[in-house]
């Protein structure tokens, strides 16, 4: 097994410094073996992107029926600086691989400023396990043609989790309370367009329910998205959380209005029946995790006063 010496990347984190650039998307039948932890369990039964051109799945899906794609989290911590690593599988409905979806995120878990990466690979393509992180896609091509989608349109509050599968297993609290308390992720090297931290972006603990602002979980309070940097796509995301399957399933309809409500978002996110107002899941963008990470405030949110994660 080979594990990496730690170092410390200086914050604001440097997404140039050899450490990370020479980092390897882990091999998922041994992720060990780079130094990368498997984290939760892997998600099943996941769309395929109708469109067909690129595997962009989105890892919300609750159901664990036919497998159309899987999703599986793996963490690497160098220093203070945590990378996630989201790697989405997709395939037809005949059981024949279409291609994966390799989202990266590295965040300084000291003031919540982030690195991102993404790599997509179609049918027929080599495994992307191995690849440096130095050769994939990163906040710098953002714009151009095969880029890398805009992350904080999903990422509003860092990792982001609303399924239970995945959240039950990566505690992050500390680092959900760090990026609210900056008032969001620092996307570092992001171009305009982005979301950008500040303290309008936060949300008081009394100002949503109180079995979760103020249970001693989410202790900075959350965080909403800003109106011109993807609010419908967020809110959707957010929506499916208290859906089954969902990380605040156990919320009553009540709660998740209040809670909508305070992110500024539209109600019929609560109501099953509005389902055709929440973006599509297998729509969303490589980034719309269902984390994952689900990190978001990181909307890892639970009644559960003890913060224990079962």
């Amino acid at each position: 097994m080979v594990i990496a010496t730690p170092v410390r990347v200086e914050a604001l984190v440097d997404c140039s410094a050899a450490a990370l650039q020479n980092l390897q998307l882990p091999d998922p039948a041994d992720p060990a073996a780079s130094g990368w932890t498997a984290t939760g369990a892997t998600l099943k039964g996941i769309p395929p992107n109708p469109a067909g051109s690129v595997p962009e799945i989105a890892s919300g899906d609750q159901n664990d029926g036919p497998a159309r794609g899987t999703a599986k989290l793996f963490t690497k911590q160098i220093g203070n600086v945590k990378c996630f690593y989201l790697r989405r599988e997709a395939v037809t409905a005949t059981g024949d691989p279409m291609g994966t979806a390799n989202g990266v995120l590295c965040f300084d878990t000291t003031d919540c400023s982030v690195c991102a990466w993404d790599k997509k690979t179609k049918a027929g393509d080599p495994d992307p396990k191995g690849t440096l992180f130095s050769t994939m896609l990163s906040t710098s091509s953002y714009g151009a043609a095969g880029g890398i989608d805009n992350c904080s349109a999903c990422h509003v509050s860092g990792i982001t989790m609303t399924m239970d599968k995945m959240y039950q297993q990566a505690d992050e609290l500390a680092l959900m309370n760090t990026c609210v308390t900056a008032g969001g992720p620092k996307w570092v090297g992001a171009p305009p367009g982005w979301a950008t931290q500040g303290p309008a972006n936060k949300i008081p603990p009394a100002s949503v329910p109180a079995s979760c602002g103020q249970s001693g979980c989410h202790t900075a309070g959350f965080l909403k998205p800003q109106p011109d940097v993807g609010q419908r796509t967020w809110c959707g995301f957010a929506g499916q959380a208290f859906k089954q399957g969902g990380s605040m399933s156990d919320y009553s309809e009540d709660e998740c209005k209040s809670f909508m409500d305070a992110l500024g978002c539209n109600r019929s996110a609560c109501d099953p029946l509005g389902a055709a107002n929440v973006p599509a899941m297998s729509n969303w963008s490589l980034w719309g995790l269902a984390v994952i990470m689900a990190g978001a405030s990181l909307l890892v949110i639970r009644r559960k006063l003890s913060c224990a994660w079962s």
